[in-house]
């Protein structure tokens, strides 16, 4: 997507949102040398933090250089696109995994026999602030824009809800 394209398919959903400064221009296609896309779903993530933003977008983790997803979705439920090229997010995936999502069919277990994909190069990945750890819940308005801007991507690239998953359902890496 575009940068006009993610602001038409996010407004049109319904999506509050924030342009984080540099996120047309960001992301890691030119120190990876990999191109982004053709993208195949979006990945949902939790944080396992507070006030993630910076380190989504600007200062990664150690050993894992920034971007860190393409959009932020703090506990207000306004999101902050972040990053327009390849991000960080994903890993790898496990192939099985990845093409049930392309085939938008139930995701089986992640299984490493079956291969991987760099899913930073296939999907599109969103950071949702939680800590993660059953007890730190989903405000009203984060879930709210959580679903819409998941609806947004899907709507625009003519896809369904199964090209939608969460990080445990992909990932060979244990993340």
């Amino acid at each position: 997507m575009t940068p006009v394209q993610w602001r038409v398919a996010l407004t049109a959903e319904g999506v509050p949102f924030t342009e984080f400064p540099g996120w047309t221009e960001r992301g890691r296609d030119d120190a990876t040398g990999k191109v982004f896309g053709p993208v195949n779903g979006v990945l949902n993530h939790h944080t396992a933090g507070t006030n993630s933003l910076a380190t989504i977008a600007v200062n990664g983790r150690p050993g894992l250089p920034p971007p860190l997803a393409h959009a932020y979705l703090p506990k207000p439920g306004v999101l902050a696109l972040v990053a327009d090229g390849r991000a960080n997010h994903a890993g790898l995936a496990a192939k099985n995994s990845f093409d049930a999502i392309v085939a938008e069919k139930p995701i089986p277990k992640p299984d490493k026999n079956s291969g991987s994909v760099d899913g930073n190069d296939v999907l599109y990945g969103l950071e949702v602030e939680s800590l993660g750890d059953g007890v730190d819940v989903y405000p009203r308005a984060q879930y709210d824009t959580w679903v819409r801007f998941n609806a947004a991507i899907c709507r625009h690239h003519q896809w369904g809800a199964g090209s939608c998953a969460g990080h445990l359902e992909t990932s060979v890496e244990g993340k």
